[in-house]
């Protein structure tokens, strides 16, 4: 389960991964000291510099705000709290109790063409931003029947923590989230029927989520150039500014799901589920930057030698990024439909939940557990 939201994320995030550009790079110049015969000299190349990070701010210039980019994490954020659902198997006799994980996706569009023509391209180069995001969750998910003070009711509670560096420690990639939430269902119409063909009855739902998500992955450019040659003292080299940065993306949400739902159970074995619901939504989400390296000076040379490197030194430059974007908010409502595929084997229940949101949102999960 946590190999699958890693690779979901992964997936996704380099898609969206060469649109996070929103950046303004500024910093100071590498200094350098050369000795020459016994004696240290500064050389400047202050100037070198500043045309370095020039050159990278024209490319990014056309870049704005991640506003769209930063509103589909958040999105997607909320899709995937429906993991560990029991969406499934309503209408149990005492409890349910089941684990699961759940990847949600926001996409631009669900047009097909959009992404074979050379659309998605175009719109990057054009806006400097795209509505997408993905996000993950893992979840334990308790179920009880309070039947015996309502009848019909139905009361559970929702609890998950992952974190990436649990599976492997990588600077250039970190996911962790963690999810809690209540819920309450009502039976309105009971179960009928046996195993070969078994109608689970309809029930309505509601509750609430919250979720936070902390996403942060590195994003890696061409590094720029700049010749330099210092006439005074005949000293030459490179300067080098590498204007990569790692994002960072930090969010919440907290979401009040109301649906309906229903399934059929038919050959002892498989279960189908169907549903419909809506997500009324608050939250935020911050999309931050950060330089990932700095600047220097390379292939140093005298005279045109090259110079030893206990005969240089040099200090790297600082670089800043600036172009975050903070504050935005996930939409106030989503309406979706849901269905699933479920096999029982027992008490024991292996579901896969799939759930589309209108407006080119998505989630899929895997869930296993007891229903008693």
């Amino acid at each position: 389960m946590q190999k699958f939201i890693i690779s979901g994320l992964t997936v996704v995030l380099i898609l969206v991964a060469p649109v996070a550009f929103a950046a303004t790079i500024t910093g100071t110049a590498p200094q350098l000291s050369v000795n020459i015969s016994g004696t240290w000299h500064p050389i400047d190349v202050s100037a070198e510099f500043n045309s370095a990070i020039a050159d990278a701010n024209t490319e990014l210039a056309k870049y704005k705000d991640q506003e769209d980019l930063a509103t589909g994490f958040a999105n997607a954020n909320m899709y995937s709290t429906s993991a560990a659902t029991q969406q499934g198997y309503p209408n149990y006799s005492l409890f349910a109790v089941t684990t699961g994980v759940m990847v949600g996706v926001q996409a631009p569009t669900t047009n097909i063409d959009y992404y074979t023509s050379g659309k998605i391209e175009d719109d990057i180069k054009a806006k400097g931003d795209l509505y997408a995001g993905v996000a993950g969750s893992v979840a334990v998910n308790v179920g009880i029947n309070i039947g015996f003070l309502v009848p019909g009711l139905y009361v559970n509670g929702k609890f998950g923590k992952f974190d990436s560096a649990w599976v492997y420690d990588n600077d250039d990639f970190s996911f962790n989230t963690f999810i809690a939430g209540v819920g309450v269902q009502y039976s309105l119409f009971d179960a009928i029927g046996t195993g070969l063909l078994r109608w689970r009855g309809l029930m309505i739902g509601s509750g609430l989520v919250y979720q936070s998500t902390k996403v942060a992955y590195k994003v890696e450019l061409d590094p720029k150039y700049e010749n330099f040659n210092n006439t005074t003292y005949n000293v030459s080299g490179v300067v080098v500014v590498d204007p990569s940065f790692k994002v960072t993306l930090d969010m919440y949400t907290l979401s009040v799901p109301l649906e309906l739902t229903t399934a059929v159970q038919f050959l002892w074995l498989f279960n189908l589920t169907l549903g419909a619901g809506v997500d009324v939504v608050t939250g935020n989400a911050d999309l931050v930057l950060k330089a990932a390296a700095d600047a220097t000076v390379d292939n140093l040379k005298l005279n045109s030698s090259s110079i030893p490197k206990d005969q240089y030194q040099v200090t790297p430059g600082n670089l800043t990024i600036d172009g975050s974007t903070l504050g935005k908010k996930p939409s106030l409502a989503r309406a979706r439909v849901m269905t699933g595929v479920g096999f029982n084997l027992g008490p024991v229940k292996i579901d896969v939940p799939i759930i589309y949101y209108f407006k080119s949102g998505a989630a899929v999960g895997v869930t296993a557990g007891i229903v008693w």
